[in-house]
């Protein structure tokens, strides 16, 4: 009698245990107040939210709670916190009107009695932020134009972007002189070709446009991040206060004006003669000049004879800037030169003269009969790179042998006297059957001043060349041709790339070198 009272014992105290870990599983939660355990509401469980255009939509799971009445979800923002009651056995909610901020969202389950909450569950909140105008996927949206000119005061020049695959259609709206009506130049579906606007990669728009009034650039875009939804974004207004500059541009246009760092308005807008020389983006920055006579395109670039259809500028979007060249030509009155065979392969009509010649101007130079010259670093023992051929003005060159590791070469010349100097006379390398030969594309002048400092020659440290075969630059102190006295002149050049090959110890290495013909120094007045 006693086992079988000992074994009934046990099985409750082991169902007693079993009740209670049964109903520490129940969604629910208990305290003590001084009447007795108060029941809560069932938590909300798995609250997710997803971000939508300028709202979030909120879901979660719910578990049996016939204690629940209704349900509350909560947004709290920087300002303040709102809130809905909806139906007890919802598991989703749109939240709208939302701004561009990472808000806190609470949904909780609710008791009612008479209007009033008597009893709210616990619930872990989620933080979202809504897609607004300001989202980064948004901000990332084609620009459309990315770049505009006024030209004449009159009409507006746009350069576009390539069409954007999710880019549906966009219109630029402007206001002509003594109008409050806006215009607008539209772009839709249909107007697509070739991937640009019409056909074209760029627009002249209006006839007597009031650039005191917005300009504004207005698109439509279906929109990936949200479901493809067909969206009217946020209108871009175009600036006209800052020039922006090709970066190849602004480095010939900095060199030809003494220009350090950005390039203003005020920098350019008396300009009446630019010279551009080198290898070119595109010429489309020749409308940041307003008054703007004369282009010349090339006319520095002194090339050795027989080597004019091999050595050329290139220029890489050349529709682009014939559609800018023609309008300062038609629009403006420039007057277009072209030398050589640089930039195009077939010259526009509308040019002034084409395939001129560079002619050197007549220069006096200094005798270098009886100067001194070295070169850092030293030649190897038994090795003459021909230093001094640099001071001869012949097809005689410079040539240091080949390393693997860059070298910075500096030549250093003394006149053993004070002279006053102009600019100096750079000359490449001719062809000497080596057709791997690395013709610098830049190097730096100083010269020596009475303190004994050195102080940069030119305006700009770095002085461009061009590397054609035998190709001559003309390099001035400053773009007044001004004058310096020195006794002693310091050349800095780098090495670039030669070509690969093997080394002493068998193994595929990269080649570096440099090679210079001669440097005559410019007698000053």
């Amino acid at each position: 009698m006693k086992e079988l009272f000992f074994k009934y014992a046990v099985i409750l105290v082991l169902l007693a245990g079993y009740l209670t870990g049964c109903e520490k599983l129940e969604d629910t939660y208990s305290k003590h107040t001084g009447d007795g355990p108060e029941q809560y509401l069932t938590k909300i469980y798995d609250l997710k939210g997803e971000p939508k255009w300028l709202s979030v939509l909120l879901t979660w799971n719910l578990k049996l709670d016939p204690g629940r009445t209704a349900i509350m979800v909560e947004w709290t923002d920087d300002e303040k916190t709102d809130s809905v009651i909806i139906d007890r056995d919802s598991e989703s909610y749109l939240v709208e009107g939302l701004k561009n901020y990472e808000y806190t969202f609470r949904v909780s389950a609710i008791e009612q009695k008479e209007g009033e909450i008597i009893k709210q569950s616990l619930g872990d909140p989620v933080y979202v932020r809504p897609y607004t105008s300001a989202s980064e996927e948004l901000l990332l949206f084609t620009r459309v134009v990315n770049k505009q000119f006024q030209v004449a005061d009159k009409y507006l020049f746009v350069a576009f972007d390539e069409w954007a695959d999710n880019l549906i259609a966009f219109k630029i709206g402007y206001f002509e002189k003594g109008s409050e009506t806006e215009q607008f130049w539209e772009v839709g579906p249909e107007d697509r070709e070739n991937s640009w606007p019409k056909g074209k990669s760029y627009a002249l728009i209006g006839e007597n446009i009031d650039f005191t009034k917005p300009v504004k650039v207005y698109r439509k875009g279906k929109i990936a991040i949200l479901d493809d939804m067909i969206l009217d974004l946020d209108p871009i207004e175009l600036s006209f206060n800052v020039p922006s500059f090709e970066s190849d541009f602004a480095a010939d246009v900095r060199n030809r004006l003494d220009l350090l760092g950005e390039i203003k308005q005020d920098d350019i807008k008396n300009v009446e003669i630019l010279d551009i020389d080198y290898d070119q983006i595109s010429l489309i920055d020749v409308l940041h000049f307003p008054n703007l006579k004369e282009l010349h395109l090339g006319r520095n670039r002194y090339l050795a004879l027989g080597t004019e259809d091999r050595v050329r500028s290139s220029l890489s979007n050349k529709e682009l800037s014939i559609g800018a060249l023609n309008v300062i030509a038609e629009k403006l009155g420039v007057k277009i030169y072209h030398y050589g065979n640089h930039y195009f392969d077939v010259v526009p009509d509308f040019f002034t003269e084409k395939n001129k010649l560079s002619e050197q101007p007549m220069l006096a130079f200094m005798d270098a009969t009886n100067w001194d010259i070295s070169v850092s670093p030293a030649d190897a023992l038994g090795y003459d790179s021909g230093a001094k051929n640099l001071l001869v003005d012949n097809d005689s060159y410079w040539l240091p042998q080949p390393t693997t590791q860059i070298r910075t070469h500096v030549i250093e010349i003394d006149m053993k006297q004070e002279e006053t100097i102009a600019g100096f006379k750079i000359v490449q390398t001719k062809d000497f059957g080596d057709p791997d030969a690395s013709r610098p594309e830049t190097l730096s002048i100083e010269v020596e001043t009475g303190s004994g400092q050195w102080a940069t020659a030119t305006f700009s440290k770095s002085t461009t060349l061009g590397n054609g075969e035998g190709e001559t630059t003309i390099v001035y102190l400053n773009k007044d041709k001004g004058t310096k006295t020195a006794q002693k002149i310091r050349i800095t050049v780098s090495d670039d790339f030669y070509k690969q090959g093997y080394d002493s110890s068998w193994n595929w290495v990269d080649f570096y070198n440099v090679t210079l013909s001669s440097i005559m120094v410019i007698k000053g007045n």
